[in-house]
C-alpha cells in the first residue's frame, strides 16, 4: 500500500508517442517532418494533493480512474527559432494513455474560417466525446469567452463539476481556433480552505545547497593545493575519479537527452536550446561536482592514510580490480543489507505519514525522472554511482578526516558530519520527499550523522555501499510498479545488478583472499609520508646528538660566574658551544656555528666539536687550536659549507682571556669600572673556505684584562637574526642595550632575560635558526 506501487507507468516513451502522432493525425493535422520532445508530467500538487486525501491504499485505486494524473507530454515543433511564425501541438497523456490536455500554438495572423458560439461549443463537445471517456454533460458550464483576430475569431469555454472525495473541482477547458478545436484541457482544482503542498521548502534548501556545494569546493581545492604542495596528495586516484565521474556523467546527460533543456527557452531553436543545456551542464553543473570529488577525495585520502588507513582497505582492494577479495565482499554485503533496512523504514514511515494529516507527507515524485530517459536502467546506474561516490566522498568522508584530525574527538566530527549533510541536500541522492521542513531538515541531519557513524565503526566502501544500493533499490521498485515489457526488462537487468552484491560476497567467501595494498605498490604520497615520518625521526635523533655533545655542566672556577645555553630551532642545527679543562689554570671556552641546516650541520658540528678536543690541550694559543681546526676541517668537510668560531682561552690566575675570531660574531666586553662596551672584532675567516696560507694570514690572536665585575658574552647570529611576524630583526643594537641593562645579574640571569626579551619581541613567530649564548663574568671581589 506505500504510494511507490502507484507511480509506476504502463506507458513507454515510443507507445506514448505514437498515440500523441495517431490523435493528431486523426484531428487532421498534418505533423510530417515534426520532431517530438517527450517527458513525464507528474501533475505534483495535484498529485500529492490526492495522496494526501486518500492515503496510500486509496490512492492507488484512485490512480486507476480517468484523472489528471502522471503521464506523458509529447511537444512536437519544427526546429525553428520562436520569432519564425510556425505551428505547434502539445499533447499529455494519462497513464492509460488517454487524452489529458491537447495544445495548438498558432500565429494570430492564421486565417481559420470561424464559427459561431453554439458551433463552437457543440464541436468542443463533440471533440471531448469522441477522444475522451467524459461526459461532458454531467459538468456545468461556468465560462465562455469570445476572442477576435484579425483573421479569425476563437472561443473558449469553461465547465467544472463537483467533487466530494478528494475535496474539490474537475474542470474541463476547450478553444476553438477559427473553425478547429485547438485546445482542451482536463484539470483539477483544489479548494482555497486546502493549502496545497508548499514547494517552497525545496526552493530554499536548494538555493542553501548550491551556496553550500560552492563554498565546499573552493575549501576542498584549498585545502588540495595546500596539501599538494606539501607533497601529501596521491594526485592519480582523484584524478580517476574525476574522470570517472565526467564519463558517467555524459553518459547519463546523453541518455537523458529527451529532458534536456525541456523547460528552457534561450529564444533558439529547441535543438540548439537543448544542446547549450547539455553543455551548460557538462561545464558548470558537473564539472565543478568532478573537481569537489577530485579535491574531497585527494584531502580525505591524505589524512585517512595517515589516521585510519584500514577504513580504505576494502575500497582499495575494489579500486585495485581485488573486488572478490574478503574486504570489499564483506564491506559491499554490509552496506548492501543496510540499505535494504533504511529502504525498508523508508516504506513503513511512507505507509504511516500518507494519511490525511497534511502536515507530513512523502510523495517521491522525483523518482520519477527516471523515465525520461531512453534507458531507466542506465539513468538509475549511472546516477547511483556517480552521486553516491560524490555524497560520500565529499561530504561524509572529506568532513571527518579534516575535522577529527583537527579535534580528534569522534563525536564531534559525526554531529558536523550531519550539519554538513543537510547543507549539501542538493547533491545527495536523498529519498524522504517531505512537506516538512523541519522534518526534512531533521531526517537529513540523522542520516548525515549516521552515516558518519558507519564510517568509524565500519569503513568507506561500506557507506559508498549504502547509498549506491539505496538508489538503485529504490529505482528498482518504480520499474517494478510499471506494466510494460520494456520496464519490466529494466527492472530484471537492475535486480540482477543489485543481486551481484551479495554473489560477490559469496564469492569472496570462497576464495578466502584478503587485500594487502603493499602488495599492488604504495601511493606515492603514502611512501612521501613514509620517507617524512624517517627524516622526522633521523632529525630526532640528530637533536638529540646534537644537545648530547653540549656540555653537562658549567665550570665552577673561583672568581668567575660561566653558563652557557642552545636552543635548537625547529630542525637540527650546527650551532656548539664548549668548555674545555686545559694543563694550569686555563680554560678553553668555543663557540661556533655550522653553516646551514638539519643532519647535516649536526654532523659537522660533531666534527668539529672532536677535532677541537684533540688539538686544545696541546695549546694554549686560540689561534694555533683554530689553524689545526681549519687543516682537518677543510680536508674533511664540502667545500660550500664552513664554520665559524670563536675560541678563547682563559687564563683564570692572572684574569686573562686570550681569543680569537674565525669569521665568528664578535664577542662582548662590558668593562664594570668604566661602564663602556666595546665588541671583540680580532680579524679571521671562517673555518674550512681554505686550507691553511690564507686562513694563517688573516687569523690574529688578541688578549684583554679582566677585572671584578667585567662581562664577557659570546653568542651565534640566532639572537640579533630572530625575526616577529613583520619580518623585523631584533638586531644587535638591541641585543647589546638588553646585556647592558642586566650586566650586574648573574651569568644565567643575563641569558634568561636576554631570551625572555627576544621571545617577547618575536611574540611567538617561529624560528629559523638555533640560538646560542654563553656568559662569562668575573665576579667582584667586593661582593665577597
Amino acid at each position: 500500500f506505500t504510494v511507490f506501487s502507484a507511480l509506476g507507468l504502463n506507458l513507454t516513451r515510443n507507445e506514448a508517442e505514437e498515440i500523441a502522432s495517431k490523435f493528431l493525425t486523426d484531428q487532421g493535422f498534418n505533423i510530417d517532418g515534426y520532431s517530438k520532445e517527450t517527458n513525464i508530467s507528474t501533475f505534483g500538487n495535484t498529485q500529492q494533493y490526492f495522496l494526501q486525501e486518500l492515503k496510500s491504499k486509496d490512492f492507488k485505486e484512485f490512480q486507476s480512474n480517468y484523472i489528471p494524473n502522471q503521464g506523458w507530454e509529447i511537444f512536437f515543433h519544427q526546429n525553428l527559432a520562436p520569432q519564425v511564425p510556425q505551428t505547434l501541438y502539445r499533447v499529455t497523456l494519462n497513464n492509460s494513455g488517454n487524452i489529458l490536455r491537447f495544445s495548438r500554438t498558432i500565429p494570430d495572423t492564421s486565417f481559420h474560417p470561424s464559427l459561431s458560439k453554439e458551433e463552437a461549443e457543440a464541436a468542443i463537445k463533440t471533440f471531448i466525446r469522441n477522444n475522451t471517456s467524459l461526459d461532458i454533460n454531467s459538468f456545468d458550464l461556468i465560462e465562455n469567452r469570445e476572442d477576435r483576430f484579425s483573421k479569425r475569431t476563437d472561443h473558449t469555454f469553461r465547465w467544472e463539476k463537483s467533487s466530494s472525495s478528494p475535496e474539490g473541482k474537475f474542470t474541463v477547458m476547450g478553444k476553438t481556433q477559427g473553425n478547429q478545436v485547438g485546445q482542451f484541457i482536463y484539470s483539477f482544482e483544489i479548494p482555497p480552505n486546502k493549502a496545497a503542498l508548499d514547494n517552497s521548502s525545496d526552493t530554499l534548501i536548494g538555493s542553501i545547497s548550491i551556496i553550500f556545494v560552492f563554498l565546499l569546493t573552493q575549501l576542498a581545492i584549498f585545502l588540495f593545493l595546500k596539501k599538494y604542495h606539501q607533497g601529501e596528495v596521491w594526485v592519480s586516484m582523484g584524478r580517476n575519479f574525476f574522470l570517472v565521474f565526467m564519463i558517467f556523467s555524459i553518459i547519463y546527460l546523453i541518455n537523458a537527452w529527451p529532458s534536456v533543456g525541456s523547460d528552457i527557452n534561450f529564444g533558439v531553436d529547441v535543438l540548439t536550446t537543448k544542446v547549450i543545456t547539455f553543455l551548460g551542464t557538462l561545464f558548470l553543473v558537473y564539472l565543478v561536482l568532478a573537481l569537489l570529488l577530485f579535491a574531497s577525495w585527494t584531502v580525505g585520502e591524505s589524512y585517512c592514510r595517515a589516521i585510519w588507513p584500514n577504513k580504505l582497505k576494502g575500497i582499495d582492494a575494489f579500486l585495485k580490480g581485488k573486488i572478490l577479495t574478503l574486504d570489499s565482499g564483506i564491506s559491499l554485503l554490509r552496506g548492501f543489507i543496510i540499505s535494504l533496512g533504511l529502504v525498508l523504514v523508508y516504506f513503513l514511515l511512507s505507509i504511516i505519514l500518507n494519511n490525511s494529516n497534511d502536515q507530513l507527507l512523502i510523495y517521491p515524485a522525483g523518482i520519477l525522472s527516471v523515465y525520461n530517459s531512453f534507458i531507466p536502467i542506465v539513468d538509475i546506474f549511472s546516477d547511483s554511482f556517480r552521486m553516491g561516490l560524490l555524497t560520500t566522498t565529499s561530504i561524509t568522508f572529506l568532513i571527518i578526516a579534516i575535522s577529527y584530525q583537527r579535534w580528534k574527538n569522534k563525536y564531534l566530527s559525526i554531529f558536523l558530519s550531519g550539519l554538513v549533510f543537510l547543507a549539501g541536500l542538493i547533491m545527495i541522492e536523498f529519498t524522504p520527499s517531505v512537506n516538512n521542513i523541519l522534518f526534512t531538515v531533521f531526517i537529513a541531519f540523522l542520516f548525515g550523522c549516521f552515516y558518519a557513524y558507519l564510517f568509524f565503526r565500519y569503513d568507506l566502501l561500506t557507506i559508498l555501499s549504502i547509498q549506491y544500493h539505496i538508489s538503485l533499490v529504490l529505482g528498482a521498485i518504480i520499474l517494478y510498479a510499471s506494466n510494460t515489457d520494456f520496464y519490466q526488462l529494466n527492472f530484471v537487468l537492475l535486480l540482477l545488478a543489485i543481486l551481484a552484491t551479495p554473489v560477490m560476497y559469496i564469492l569472496s567467501q570462497i576464495r578466502k583472499e584478503t587485500f594487502e595494498l603493499e602488495n599492488f605498490g604504495i601511493p606515492e604520497h603514502v611512501k612521501r609520508i613514509s620517507e617524512r615520518e624517517r627524516l622526522k625521526k633521523e632529525l630526532e635523533i640528530a637533536s638529540k646528538v646534537q644537545l648530547s655533545l653540549l656540555p653537562k655542566e658549567h665550570p665552577k672556577l673561583k672568581g668567575y660566574d660561566i653558563f652557557g645555553l642552545s636552543i635548537p630551532a625547529k630542525e637540527a642545527g650546527g650551532d656548539y658551544y664548549d668548555f674545555v679543562t686545559l694543563e694550569g689554570k686555563n680554560l678553553g671556552i668555543a663557540i661556533g656555528d655550522v653553516s646551514g641546516k638539519g643532519i647535516g650541520a649536526a654532523i659537522y658540528m660533531t666534527l668539529t666539536k672532536g677535532i677541537l678536543q684533540a688539538h686544545a690541550e696541546e695549546n694554549t694559543s686560540p689561534a694555533k687550536v683554530l689553524r689545526k681546526v681549519n687543516k682537518l676541517l677543510f680536508k674533511t668537510i664540502e667545500k660550500n659549507t664552513f664554520v665559524s668560531m670563536f675560541y678563547s682561552i682563559l687564563d683564570y690566575e692572572n684574569n686573562i682571556l686570550h681569543y680569537s675570531r674565525a669569521g665568528h660574531n664578535p664577542g662582548i666586553f662590558s668593562s664594570f669600572a668604566d661602564k663602556t662596551t666595546k665588541l671583540l672584532k680580532s680579524k679571521g675567516m671562517a673555518l674550512g673556505l681554505e686550507e691553511g696560507h690564507i686562513f694563517t694570514s688573516t687569523l690574529v690572536e688578541d688578549e684583554i684584562k679582566l677585572n671584578p665585575g667585567d662581562l664577557i658574552v659570546l653568542y651565534t647570529d640566532g639572537f640579533t637574526e630572530a625575526m616577529n611576524s613583520k619580518k623585523k630583526e631584533f638586531g644587535e643594537e638591541n641585543f647589546l642595550k638588553v646585556i647592558k641593562a642586566n650586566e650586574n645579574k648573574s651569568a644565567k640571569e643575563i641569558i634568561e632575560n636576554t631570551l625572555a626579551e627576544v621571545n617577547k619581541f618575536v611574540e611567538g613567530y617561529p624560528q629559523h635558526d638555533d640560538m646560542t649564548i654563553v656568559v662569562l663574568k668575573c665576579n667582584d671581589i667586593r661582593k665577597g
